[in-house]
Parts: C-alpha cells; structure tokens; sequence
C-alpha cells in the first residue's frame, strides 16, 4: 500500500468503526456484558484513532482526549456510560418510563447505564449534562462528549485550511509533512 494513503485508511476505519458500533448497538439484543465491552472498546478504538492522526492533523489529540475522558468513566462504571436516575427523569429524554427496577441496566438502544447518584464513579465525567443540539435533539451529555464534538469541529476547520491552502496536497508548512493528496486530484505523497 503506498504510504499516502494510510490517512485516508485511518480516517475509513474510523468512520467504518463508528458505524458499526451504531449498527450493532441498535440491531442486536446482545446480554449486557458482551454489549458493555463492545462499546468500552468502539470508545477505545475511537481514542487510538485519534491520537494515531495527531502526527497530520494536531487538532486530533482534542477528539482522542474526549475519547478517552468517555473511556475512563465508562471502564470505571462497569463499561458503560453512567447517567444517574434523576437526571433522566428530570431531562425527559426518554421516550419511555424510567422506574427505579431499571436502576443498573443499559438503557435500550444506547451505552449508557442506569444508576443512583451516589453509585457513578467519576460521577463528573458521567452522562449529566441535558442540552439541544442540532444533530441529536434533546439529550443528555457528559463532558468527554462536549471536549469529543470540539474535536471534530476543530478537525473539521483545520482539514479544510489545510486543502484550502495546499489542494494538491505538497509540501505544508509543518516540518516537511506531506499532506495526502486529494483523490481526483491525482497522485500519492508520503506521510
């Protein structure tokens, strides 16, 4: 494989590993451990990802930390992502009833496990944070969440600068860092 493109491999994984954990997470009624460590392990792989393209593209390493402050409270809390019992009811996020028999299980169709305030470890970087946004709704959020969709945006702004200042994809302005070159513009560069 020719070294120009490991960016774009890198870049397909990722996107391939987040839909796959979406598809899986919504299609499959798997037991609840098998289910927990799968998503503990998409949250990973997400985080490793990241940093793998911080040598390109820097902004990367604020996606790969609010990867990895998701993983810390998610393999603190059983492999989960932790929201508390009141913060649930009192978002009405969900379009179902919340009872208290539901304390300790994975919430239908997401990572996230139900749980008592006083039983979230590392209850700060637990799911607390109820907000709207465009791409979701009405949802709740944790603070990884918040430093993770930064990330992104971040990615987002400084790709663009960097093939709207370089579109061939030569030389930048990086300590000989070669970008990859666009696909229809033709031609490999090295990483």
């Amino acid at each position: 494989m020719k070294k120009g493109y490991h960016f774009w491999v890198l870049v397909l994984s990722l996107a391939a590993i987040l839909a796959v954990g979406d598809f899986v997470l919504v299609q499959f009624s798997w037991p609840s451990p098998i289910k927990r460590v799968f998503l503990t392990t998409i949250v990973l792989a997400v985080a490793l990802f990241a940093l793998a393209l911080t040598s390109v593209i820097r902004t990367a390493s604020v996606v790969a930390a609010g990867a990895l402050l998701n993983f810390l409270v998610m393999a603190a809390n059983g492999a989960a992502m932790p929201v508390s019992f009141d913060t649930t009811i009192s978002s009405r996020v969900l379009s179902f009833e919340v009872t208290e028999d539901q304390i300790g299980e994975l919430i239908p169709n997401s990572k996230d496990v139900l749980l008592r305030q006083q039983d979230i470890r590392l209850p700060w970087l637990a799911d607390r944070f109820h907000t709207w946004t465009p791409v979701q709704g009405d949802n709740v959020y944790s603070l990884g969440d918040f430093v993770l969709y930064s990330g992104y945006l971040l990615v987002a702004i400084e790709v663009t600068i960097i093939f709207v200042r370089n579109p061939r994809g030569g030389p930048s302005s990086r300590a000989g860092v070669r970008m990859p070159r666009l696909p229809w513009r033709g031609g490999t560069t090295c990483l």
